[in-house]
């Protein structure tokens, strides 16, 4: 098969760290298939081969997948993680590489951006309620004054967790452990 060439047409990208709980681990992308000259290549289903990166070029991919793509006219819609769930944080550039058919990977990568709307998912901003991706967090408080600052009530469990620092309620007692013991 003559090389290819992808040209990118749409990549959603809504993985985000603070909200992975319940997110799919996939992205949707598009994308326009063509070989060495530039022409679309034939209908049909090609094997593509998407891989993951934290560089531009060269290094080891972080994740892969190969999927039987069907492609129509030149373009192709492809779920990725959908083979391979992608478990990655998101928290840093990552580069999309792809080859067809078994052959070399197309260059370059391809940078993975955010959708628009996405990028607000950083941190959370409401009227009363400010969860920064860093920095102090606010509920019930629009400007923080410490690395927490809530303005109402606290609702505290009872908890066996052995982390100093941690409060508890045991239900009659407010409780503290500092490493060894509860206080």
């Amino acid at each position: 098969m003559k090389r290819a060439f992808v040209c990118a047409a749409l990549l959603v990208l809504s993985l985000t760290p603070a909200s992975r709980a319940g997110v799919p681990l996939t992205l949707n992308y598009q994308g326009v298939l063509t070989d060495g000259s530039g022409i679309v290549v034939s209908d049909g289903s090609y094997d593509l081969t998407f891989a993951l990166y934290d560089v531009p070029s060269e290094g080891s991919a972080l994740w892969t997948e190969t999927q039987p793509v069907t492609v129509s006219k030149g373009i192709f819609n492809v779920i990725l993680g959908s083979v391979t769930p992608i478990d990655l944080d998101f928290a840093d550039p990552y580069y999309l590489g792809i080859s067809v058919e078994g052959g070399d990977e197309l260059i370059p990568r391809i940078a993975l951006t955010s959708s628009a709307y996405a990028m607000s998912a950083r941190g959370v901003t409401g009227d009363s309620n400010v969860f920064p991706p860093d920095g102090d967090v606010g509920i019930g408080i629009s400007i923080p004054l410490e690395k927490l600052d809530v303005t109402g009530a606290v609702r505290l469990g009872n908890t066996v967790s052995d982390h100093a620092g941690t409060i508890r309620w045991t239900g009659s007692d407010f409780e503290g452990y500092d490493g060894s013991t509860w206080k």
